[in-house]
């Protein structure tokens, strides 16, 4: 990958952040919960485009969907918990400009999704412990054909599969500062999931860059297929498989300046005991990392 494609990425995600930052201020209502709705997802009904849901401290028994565009839902020590609901936690379904911030999700089958979604924002949130059963993979965060979205500084913790999931053709969506740990310990047979995850193809020319992943099943995997993605400045410790893997066929991804130590603890094929890996070298860019490497 071209560092001038990483350049263009970049400024195309900074200018959706500050396109995000103004989306919403013009003649917004706010709304209280509970205050003025008992619920959340009475608050989200009643949403306009441009309106502020504000969610006081508590926990919230409730699956939210959002189809809204241009709303913000902003929680204060908010609790939204699945344990007797199962399902998504917060779903923000084929809409755009919503911000999400502030919220504790946990106990879903997956606990926050972005599915067609697009200058979304997933900001400061806790997304941990969602699973239902044992053999069913679970996530803390999913983006689905979702495309120029932001996540930034969120905590993901001990859900079943990944801490990040970027599935089905998600692409230039910018995934930084955020901590993921201890996923995946529902397939800790496989040592199956991941910090972060893109998933197989066309999840293209994302930037993952500045994120904290330990004591995964991988820290960070680009799926083979995902195409054109820049992997900067992560840090990637404690991984039971590589801290940072590419895998066949993906092309053009750029790698760089990246700290993955102490990984591949499991031992496990493909990646064995290497930090980095990837499985076809020749077709990626691979510079200035920290970890042993398989080629």
């Amino acid at each position: 990958m071209k560092i001038q494609m990483i350049r263009t990425t970049f400024l195309a995600l900074v200018c959706v952040c500050g396109w995000l930052g103004l989306a919403g201020t013009v003649h917004a209502a706010t709304f209280h919960v509970p205050r003025d709705f008992d619920s959340i997802q009475e608050a989200v009904d009643a949403a306009l485009p441009g309106d502020r849901i504000k969610v006081a401290r508590g926990t919230y028994g409730e699956n939210v969907l959002i189809t809204t565009p241009n709303i913000r839902l902003l929680g204060r020590h908010a609790v939204i918990d699945g344990t007797d609901l199962g399902g998504i936690g917060i779903h923000v379904l084929g809409t755009s400009g919503v911000r999400i911030q502030g919220f504790t999700v946990q106990g879903f089958e997956a606990g926050i999704v972005l599915e067609g979604a697009s200058r979304s924002r997933v900001h400061r949130n806790i997304s941990r412990s969602n699973f239902s059963d044992a053999t069913t993979l679970r996530d803390g965060l999913q983006l689905v054909d979702s495309h120029l979205n932001v996540v930034t500084r969120n905590v993901f913790h001990g859900n079943g599969h990944n801490g990040i999931t970027l599935k089905a053709a998600s692409s230039r969506n910018l995934i930084l500062g955020n901590t993921s740990n201890d996923n995946g310990v529902q397939v800790v047979a496989n040592f199956g999931g991941c910090g972060v995850q893109l998933i197989a193809a066309d999840n293209d020319h994302n930037l993952i860059a500045g994120n904290q992943t330990l004591r995964n099943g991988w820290g960070i995997q680009v799926g083979g297929g995902s195409d054109g993605n820049a992997i900067v400045h992560n840090q990637s410790h404690a991984n039971a498989r590589a801290g940072v893997v590419v895998l066949a066929p993906g092309m053009d991804n750029f790698v760089g300046q990246n700290k993955a130590e102490g990984n591949g603890l499991a031992n496990v094929a493909p990646s064995g005991m290497f930090d980095l890996f990837d499985q076809d070298v020749l077709d990626n860019t691979w510079r200035n990392n920290r970890g042993t490497f398989n080629h």
